[in-house]
C-alpha cells in the first residue's frame, strides 16, 4: 500500500518494504538511491524495512517518484523505481448568512465541500443553541449543501455552535474527512411579554 494523505503526521509510515531471495530467513537492508526515477526522494526516508513521509502536509497530491536500493547480507543489491501516491483527505467550509439571531429569525448554515461528499447527511453536523432542518444540495453544485438554523427561543443570551467532526464522510476515494471549521452565533430569542 504505497499511498500517504497529506494529513497524516511527521514521519508517517507509507508502507512496508520487502524483498525475496534464494537464501532462507535472508535479511535485507533499504535506502534511496540517486538515479532514474529518483524526483521526489528528499521528500521520504526509510526506517529499518519502513518507507516514511517526512512532512506529507508540505507534499502534492498525486504520484511521487523514488528509487528504492535493497541490499542483503552477502551485499547483492537490487534497484527499483517505485510510485508512492499521495492523497488530499476531503474537507468542508461551513459559514453562515447571519450569525445573531433575534425572536422569529433564522439563519442559512452553507457547506462548501472540497469535493462530493459520501455517506454525509444532516446528524453529521453537531449543533448547539438549536436545530438544523431542511438539509439541501445545490442544484447545480453537487459540493455545496444549504440547511437552516432555528435557534433556541425564549433564551436571552443565546450562544450557539455548529461544526463538523473528522471521520464524519468520505469522498470517491474511501478517504475520510478533516474536521471543519466552527462556526459561532448569538443573540436574543426571548419574547416581550404584550402589555396590558
Amino acid at each position: 500500500n504505497n499511498t500517504v494523505s497529506t494529513a497524516a503526521s511527521i514521519g508517517a509510515v507509507v508502507g512496508t518494504l520487502s524483498s525475496t531471495d534464494a537464501t532462507p530467513a535472508e535479511t535485507f537492508t533499504y535506502t534511496l538511491v540517486a538515479g532514474a526515477g529518483d524526483t521526489d526522494n528528499t521528500s521520504f526516508s526509510i526506517v529499518g524495512d519502513e518507507l516514511r513521509a517526512n512532512t506529507p502536509s508540505a507534499l502534492v497530491a498525486g504520484d511521487k517518484a523514488i528509487r528504492v536500493q535493497t541490499t542483503d547480507a552477502a551485499g547483492n543489491s537490487y534497484i527499483e523505481q517505485m510510485t508512492v501516491t499521495v492523497s488530499t483527505n476531503p474537507t468542508v467550509t461551513l459559514s453562515l448568512d447571519d450569525s445573531t439571531l433575534l425572536v422569529g429569525e433564522t439563519a442559512t448554515l452553507t457547506l462548501s465541500f472540497s469535493e462530493t461528499p459520501v455517506g454525509f447527511d444532516i446528524g453529521d453536523i453537531a449543533v448547539s443553541g438549536g436545530s438544523l432542518s431542511h438539509l439541501a444540495v445545490d442544484a447545480l453544485n453537487n459540493k455545496i449543501y444549504t440547511a437552516t438554523f432555528t435557534p433556541t427561543v425564549e433564551v436571552q443570551s443565546l450562544n450557539g455552535s455548529l461544526s463538523i467532526a473528522a471521520g464524519s464522510f468520505k469522498n470517491a476515494s474511501d478517504q475520510q474527512n478533516l474536521p471543519s471549521n466552527s462556526v459561532t452565533l448569538t443573540g436574543d430569542t426571548l419574547r416581550i411579554p404584550a402589555g396590558d
